[in-house]
């Protein structure tokens, strides 16, 4: 192993945190390593001097010692290296005839590239934009091992905050509040407590069953690495639709996220008839007020199963979803790759223990730069590397919120998710206006879906009030168009003729049975 005294400033080497190994372990495996780019960017309508945000980018470096991490070559440690200077970059858009649209293409097109583990820069990166001289960008971007998503709106933050006091000629202190290296040291000591032992022995005992993967590979895809990103469904819910939602689960006593949570479960139940569900949770695992002041990677991923009945209610099933959330949550700091190894899922074809991750980001995202207020928003470069997650961002109280539905194209097409997205936003609504509904009755299809299975190729059914059920409905297409294609799979094709033939030829079989 390198030693630690080398290079002058550097300090020893230290293990990667349980939050931190995941990520190198998947990178050791061979992900793509533009999956783990995270960031966001503010957009600034005023000046903005540049050499003062590199003073002040210096400043928050030198509080938190996480954006100066080093990791190693080859083994999964870590290190301070004193030496690295202030990451920003001046990038100008101004006299072209649309600087928007070049700025939103540049962003698209350089946000996603990956950092050089093997490199002795900062895995960090500050860009100034100038798309005028009143009208800037702040993009920041940095590698997961070094920061969660928290600290993207806290690096923001403390950088405006630095920015404003070396303005306004006041001084900064740049003591650095807490270590990030302290938070490893903590983590090292769970790792051989008996309060470890008793987590695993939690986990171990919820998962003596595995659900099958709610999404497997895609036939003919294998594993392949995107050559190009995939841009996430997007979907901003106007803030009238979310505060109905939140004033549903405040009367009834359950958080936001439980109810998103749950609403997430009944969709996939009824998309891929499964009840037994296995979500991933992302946890803060920030203890202390310091720690949630304190820029690094400190939050983690817990599974979270739940069991969907239908014939139970939207609010029973929230409820149910709450309760076992406050249990899992007294277990939450299980590394997830030690659970994953412990319950030997390799051996059994698995490498997850999920396969769709619901991220709920409640921050005040405005920051004051100067005279100005600006926000932040979250970003996705188009690499994930689960087959779904959802980013959920409420950046703060009379603003949409923001939802991002990132999806990996070897599992899932565009237009699933796109499907996925527009069910989830039917629920949502109807769990609002009828949370005593059973799930099993919800209707999960959004009017303008309801309305194409009315509607074959533009063709109004005469009989329309009497179809109830999809049988109806392909039974009514196979009286109007038999010959039309009603199933698909590779080289084969059946009609709705054929479909409607072989299905009543099914059930007197099975009449002859009984």
């Amino acid at each position: 192993m390198e030693g630690s005294g080398n290079i002058p400033g550097d300090l020893a080497w230290v293990p990667l945190t349980s939050t931190q190994l995941p990520i190198w372990l998947d990178l050791q495996s061979g992900a793509n390593p533009s999956s783990y780019v995270i960031g966001g960017y503010i957009r600034i309508p005023g000046v903005v001097d540049p050499a003062l945000f590199r003073r002040a980018t210096a400043l928050v470096m030198a509080r938190n010692d996480a954006l100066r991490l080093q990791i190693h070559r080859v083994e999964a440690q870590q290190r301070i290296d004193l030496a690295l200077d202030p990451p920003v970059e001046h990038v100008y858009f101004r006299n072209l005839a649309d600087p928007e649209a070049a700025f939103a293409e540049f962003l698209s097109r350089d946000f996603p590239k990956p950092f050089d583990l093997t490199a002795r820069a900062p895995l960090f990166q500050l860009t100034l934009a100038e798309l005028r001289s009143d009208l800037w960008y702040c993009v920041l971007k940095f590698h997961h091992l070094i920061s969660d998503g928290t600290s993207i709106s806290l690096a923001f933050s403390q950088i405006c905050r630095a920015y404003n006091r070396l303005s306004a000629r006041h001084s900064v202190d740049p003591f650095r509040r807490l270590s990030f290296l302290d938070f490893a040291k903590r983590d090292t000591t769970y790792l051989t407590s008996e309060r470890f032992e008793r987590d695993f022995e939690y986990w171990l005992e919820r998962f003596r069953s595995i659900p099958e993967p709610l999404f497997p590979p895609r036939l003919g895809t294998g594993q392949q690495s995107a050559t190009a990103p995939t841009p996430p469904v997007t979907w901003q819910l106007s803030w009238a639709r979310y505060e109905a939602f939140l004033n549903v689960c405040k009367a009834r006593g359950a958080t936001p996220f439980a109810g998103l949570l749950g609403l997430l479960g009944i969709i996939l139940m009824r998309l891929k008839g499964r009840t037994d569900l296995v979500l991933g949770v992302p946890i803060l695992n920030r203890a202390t007020a310091l720690e949630r002041d304190t820029l690094g990677m400190f939050a983690g991923a817990m599974p979270f199963r739940l069991r969907v009945e239908p014939t139970a209610t939207l609010h029973k099933t929230i409820a149910r979803i709450g309760s076992q959330l406050r249990r899992d949550m007294r277990h939450q700091r299980a590394p997830i790759n030690e659970i994953v190894r412990r319950l030997r899922l390799p051996q059994r074809g698995q490498w997850r223990l999920f396969d769709v991750v619901l991220s709920f980001e409640k921050n005040d995202y405005d920051v004051e730069l100067g005279p100005t207020k600006v926000q932040a928003f979250g970003f996705v470069g188009g690499y994930e590397f689960n087959p779904l997650a959802i980013y959920v961002r409420e950046y703060n109280e009379g603003r949409a919120v923001a939802f991002d539905f990132a999806f990996n194209p070897n599992y899932m097409e565009r237009r699933e998710v796109e499907e996925l997205q527009t069910r989830f936003a039917a629920l949502l609504d109807r769990y609002t206006a009828a949370p005593d509904a059973p799930v099993a009755a919800v209707d999960i299809l959004a009017p303008n879906e309801r309305d194409g299975l009315l509607r074959w190729s533009g063709n109004e059914f005469p009989t329309r009030p009497a179809l109830n059920s999809v049988w109806d409905l392909v039974v009514a297409q196979a009286r109007a168009r038999p010959a039309a294609a009603a199933v698909e799979f590779g080289d084969a094709t059946l009609s709705y003729g054929a479909v409607v033939a072989r299905a009543r030829g099914l059930g007197h079989r099975l009449q002859g049975l009984g």
